[in-house]
C-alpha cells in the first residue's frame, strides 16, 4: 500500500539560509539530527544538491540508505530526491518559501515536504522528518 505524506513547517529564518541547509550536503547532519553521516560518490565533501547527485545517507542506529537527487530548481528553491534502503523506497519532494507569501506569519521561512513510499514507512518517517524541518528552519 503506497502512502504519501504532506509537511509544512514554519521558523523565523530568512528563506535563502534555509534553502542554503538543503543545498550544501556537509550542513545536512545539522538540521538532520537523525543522519550521523552523509557520504556523496565522488568524495565531495561539501557538494552542492544536482539532479543526478549520488551518495548514501547513514542514521542513527548505523542505518545506511542509497540516495539521488533528482530535481533541483535553485531559483524556485525546490528539490526532490530519491531514498532507497533495500527494497523500499521513497521520494521525497521539498520546497522553501518566504512565510509572508504564505498564512497570516509575517516573516520567516515555510518549508514543505511530500514523502511517496509504502505507507507503515512514510507514516514512521513523518514525525522525525517534521522534527528535522522545524531545525532547518531555526535560528
Amino acid at each position: 500500500m503506497r502512502g504519501r505524506m504532506h509537511l509544512a513547517v514554519g521558523g523565523p529564518i530568512d528563506p535563502a539560509l534555509a534553502w542554503e541547509r538543503y543545498a550544501r550536503t556537509d550542513r545536512w547532519t545539522w538540521w538532520a539530527g537523525h543522519l550521523r553521516a552523509v557520504e556523496v560518490d565522488g568524495g565531495e565533501p561539501d557538494a552542492r544538491i544536482r539532479p543526478g547527485l549520488t551518495g548514501r545517507v547513514v542514521a542513527v542506529g548505523g542505518i545506511a540508505a542509497r540516495f539521488r537527487v533528482d530535481a533541483v530548481d535553485e531559483a524556485a528553491r525546490t528539490w526532490s530526491w530519491t531514498v532507497r534502503i533495500g527494497p523500499v523506497r521513497l521520494r521525497l519532494a521539498h520546497s522553501v518559501v518566504a512565510a509572508t507569501q504564505v498564512g497570516t506569519q509575517r516573516e520567516g521561512t515555510l518549508t514543505r515536504l511530500v514523502i511517496r513510499g509504502p505507507l507503515p514507512v512514510t507514516a514512521a518517517y513523518a514525525p522525525v522528518a517534521a522534527w528535522a524541518l522545524a531545525r532547518l528552519v531555526r535560528r
